[in-house]
């Protein structure tokens, strides 16, 4: 709903503004390393937590897969890397900078997650 836009919309001005200005190493990020340290994130500060103390490092191209059972929150760990969910608790880090210092456009320019669900288009990519 537009109501949910909007709530996602003063979210984000509202982050964008306290991140760090203290520019990133221009390779930023060399490695590829993933990390979350004792995160925990809701959907909303009314809501329950979804995730809850996570911890976990994945290393440079390792393959991972994260199984659980429907609406268990695994897409929340994607949510949380591009900062469309703030962490509660705890931090994330991508080659160990925490991702809440870096601005909302640097990080997600950086940054891209692949969708689980696939999208077929017809046409062309020009069309």
């Amino acid at each position: 709903s537009v109501e949910r836009i909007q709530e996602f919309i003063d979210v984000e001005q509202k982050l964008q503004a306290v991140a760090s200005t203290a520019p990133l190493p221009e390779d930023w990020p060399a490695n590829g390393i993933l990390g979350f340290a004792d995160s925990s994130t809701r959907y909303r500060s009314d809501l329950d937590l979804v995730l809850k103390h996570i911890n976990f490092h994945i290393n440079p191209l390792a393959k991972v897969g994260i199984v659980r059972r429907t609406r268990a929150g695994k897409s929340y760990l994607d949510l949380a890397v591009l900062r469309v969910v703030e962490s509660e608790n705890g931090s994330i880090l991508i080659d160990h900078v925490d991702i809440s210092s870096i601005m909302l456009n640097d990080l997600r320019q950086a940054v891209t997650l692949v969708p689980h669900d696939p999208e077929i288009f017809s046409g062309t990519l020009r069309s």
